[in-house]
């Protein structure tokens, strides 16, 4: 069985320059958001 990777990321504040930081923050410590994205998928 394949384990997770699991981020946490504090966001201080739920105002969207925060909460777009802190997802990018997320993403950039699991290997960044293009590891997700399948051929043919849009990720918004």
């Amino acid at each position: 069985m394949e384990k997770a990777q699991v981020v946490i990321v504090r966001c201080d504040s739920y105002q969207h320059e925060f909460v777009e930081s802190a997802l990018k923050r997320g993403f950039d410590l699991l290997g960044g958001v293009k590891q997700f994205d399948k051929p043919g998928e849009h990720i918004l």
